[in-house]
């Protein structure tokens, strides 16, 4: 194999996708169901024919039932002596009333009657069958019987009804059709003269209660007159009507006057805000004694400017001239702001006028809806009264009419075709047995098989991965054709497979150039529980490397394991090493030609490693193999089992966690690398082992074609590489 393959960014972003959530997720995952369903599709097909099959003897097994029928005819409407109406409408009109006749035909009063009407001796006859059935007869009931195996059909756009009944002997089921055809006949007639009885009856009652209601609303609507001392409600709210024209008239004249002295008092406020003369305002300046005082302000003020042409600022006329002025200004002064004060005080005024007028016409208003309130109530009292009266007098009609009535109905029910002897046996069809076996073995394997796709909550597709476990996909590996017995079996099968080959180069070129863990030396590989294929993955993980030109080992650190696939001599390994003192690092380590790489294997069973690996020749090792190799693969036991991984991570630049398809639960996957996360040993992600070509089809569709086409992979029986 080239040690110089490309890395496609593209096949690295379908290897290693971005994880959303680390945090399991409880969506469910359709396209995984949909997969393990195609998984299982022999398991579907098997319960599937023997349910067929199962239920086609069963119904094909069972007693023949013949099926008698009569034919009767539901008349449209009943004829009529009177044209009086009818107590009850009868009249078929619709598929509804249809529908209501025959459930009335159903009635389990016609069962009992057809009961009472079978003899004993034709009684034992027609319970013999059953007898047969149940030894005990202490279920059996002849009303239950005949209500069970008796049907009532309408015939589809049509009044004409099929009754049938079932039975294991021909006559007996042709007799009790029969039967049935007439008793509904005789039912259908009793129950109209019931009907009509009882009508009369409630007639009578309802009428009484009529009257009496009546007579009570008479009564309420003159005491209401009275305690309103008034005749006529209309005359009362005529005039309360003209009142309220009036007072609106009043009220909207004071609100204009209240509007314009608000105005101009708030344009007399403005002029102070602004310092202005109060004179400027023409409301203010029309008033005789400021208009005068104005003038006489206007003559000082020509006379000031005659004398200032004449007399200095000091002379004695221009002093008095000017204190004449000031004189003049301050009358003006004095009447501007009395104008001033008597707006304000006409303004007061014109609003408690305003708020006495309003007042006025908001109790009035109240009166007349007061009053518009009793009419009301008198008005729906004396509709109430016409309503009541109208309602009594068509009570007393019906009376009348329902009286006439009572004489015996011309039967609704008419027979047309009695019950004929049946020749061939209703059931069991044969063919519908067929459709329902096919049918019915087809829902139970389905509903089998689908329970069995729910409940399974093993690991299996990416999303399982990513966001159920929070780790990134390496890679995913298939199974390995022939039958590997070691190690370097597994390793020649996966150099001879182009897409497990090609896979492997893609996970380690992806770790090579990952910034996480393309400087790591020392990388620990586990997996949950044993058989998932992590001593495998962990010896051509090895292998991958130093085919791209790092020196690397491989540490079998699985002392738990009775088997060791990786050593090839007695004596050589990590727990001879660990155990003599005198062994020297190239005496436990052997250079294997099929891996390509230098090989530590366990070297035997140990029952508590982790004492080992927390001694200080194993941190001596260690630190002695990172100076000679660029890549140590430390191999442990499965993580969800036992501790040593815990143990050794502490000595490691990060972990791989090993998946095999299918073969450990989730909620025990998610313990585990819960666990191996908390030692804050970063997982470079997650590799799925063992996958079979069609579980990649269906589990892994996009990347089974990629591989299929760049690859050159042909499907194969083979038994999975889990070591």
């Amino acid at each position: 194999m080239n040690n110089t393959t490309p890395f496609n960014a593209q096949s690295a972003s379908l290897i290693q996708p971005k994880v959303q959530s680390s945090s399991p997720s409880s969506d469910i995952d359709v396209a995984k169901h949909l997969a393990a369903f195609r998984d299982r599709i022999w398991l579907f097909l098997l319960i599937a024919i023997v349910a067929a099959a199962a239920i086609y003897y069963f119904v094909s097994s069972s007693q023949p039932l013949y099926e008698a029928h009569s034919v009767v005819q539901i008349l449209r409407e009943e004829e009529s002596r009177t044209d009086f109406n009818k107590v009850s409408d009868e009249t078929i009109r619709s598929t509804e009333d249809i529908n209501t006749q025959v459930r009335l035909l159903s009635s389990l009063k016609i069962v009992d009657a057809v009961a009472r009407r079978i003899e004993e001796s034709f009684k034992a006859e027609f319970i013999k069958p059953y007898l047969e059935i149940d030894q005990q007869g202490d279920d059996l009931s002849l009303i239950s019987i005949l209500a069970e195996n008796r049907k009532i059909t309408p015939a589809r756009l049509s009044l004409i009804v099929s009754v049938s009944y079932t039975h294991p002997s021909p006559e007996i089921a042709a007799r009790v059709a029969n039967l049935f055809s007439e008793e509904m006949a005789t039912y259908y007639t009793t129950l109209r003269s019931e009907v009509v009885t009882r009508a009369v009856q409630d007639l009578r009652e309802q009428a009484e209660i009529q009257r009496r209601k009546v007579e009570n609303i008479e009564k309420q609507l003159v005491d209401y007159k009275e305690d309103l001392k008034t005749i006529s409600f209309d005359q009362r709210l005529d005039i309360d009507q003209q009142e309220m024209v009036a007072l609106k008239t009043f009220s909207t004249q004071k609100a204009e006057q209240y509007d314009r002295l608000k105005s101009q008092w708030q344009m007399l406020q403005s002029k102070r805000e602004a310092g202005e003369k109060l004179e400027s305002l023409s409301f203010i300046a029309n008033s005789a004694r400021v208009s005068t005082l104005m003038n006489s302000l206007a003559e000082r003020k020509i006379d000031v400017a005659r004398l200032s042409e004449r007399y200095r600022h000091r002379h004695p006329r221009m002093i008095e001239g000017q204190e004449a002025l000031k004189a003049v200004q301050s009358e003006l002064d004095r009447a501007t702001e009395s104008e001033a004060n008597l707006l304000l005080n006409q303004l007061t005024l014109a609003e408690r006028d305003l708020q006495k007028a309003q007042a006025n016409v908001d109790s009035k208003k109240q009166e007349i809806i007061g009053m518009q309130r009793h009419k009301a109530l008198y008005d729906s009292k004396a509709r109430e009264l016409a309503v009541n009266q109208n309602l009594y007098q068509y009570l007393y009609n019906r009376i009348q009419e329902t009286e006439a009535q009572k004489r015996d109905d011309i039967d609704k029910i008419r027979i047309i075709d009695p019950a004929s002897l049946p020749l061939v046996p209703s059931s069991p069809n044969k063919k519908m047995g067929a459709l329902a076996a096919v049918a019915g073995g087809g829902f139970i394997a389905f509903a089998l098989v689908f329970a069995l796709v729910m409940s399974d909550d093993h690991v299996k597709t990416h999303k399982d991965v990513e966001k159920k476990l929070g780790l990134p996909i390496l890679g995913m590996l298939g199974l390995i054709k022939g039958s590997p017995q070691t190690i370097h079996d597994l390793a020649l099968g996966t150099a001879t497979d182009p897409q497990n080959s090609e896979m492997l180069n893609s996970i380690v070129a992806s770790l090579r150039l990952s910034p996480e863990s393309a400087h790591a030396k020392t990388i620990l590989v586990t997996s949950t529980i044993s058989n998932e294929g992590k001593s495998y993955i962990s010896s051509i993980i090895a292998s991958t490397f130093q085919r791209f030109g790092e020196r690397s080992i491989i540490i079998n650190c699985d002392l738990r394991a009775r088997e060791d696939r990786l050593q090839l001599l007695t004596g050589q390994g990590l727990l001879p090493y660990l155990e003599d003192d005198s062994k020297t690092l190239d005496e436990s380590i052997y250079h294997s030609k099929d891996l390509d790489c230098d090989v530590m294997p366990a070297g035997g069973y140990h029952d508590q490693p982790y004492r080992l690996y927390s001694s200080e020749r194993f941190r001596e090792m260690l630190s002695e193999l990172r100076k000679k190799y660029d890549r140590i693969i430390i191999d442990t036991p499965p993580s969800h089992l036992f501790g040593d991984s815990l143990s050794l991570l502490s000595m490691c630049e990060g972990q791989i966690f090993v998946s095999g398809f299918a073969r450990v639960r989730m909620s025990i996957a998610v313990k585990t690398v819960k666990r191996l996360k908390n030692t804050r040993c970063p997982i470079f992600g997650a590799i799925i082992n063992g996958v079979k070509t069609h579980q990649a089809k269906a589990y892994y569709p996009a990347h089974y074609a990629a591989s299929k086409t760049y690859s050159g992979y042909e499907s194969a029986r083979v038994r999975p590489a889990r070591v």
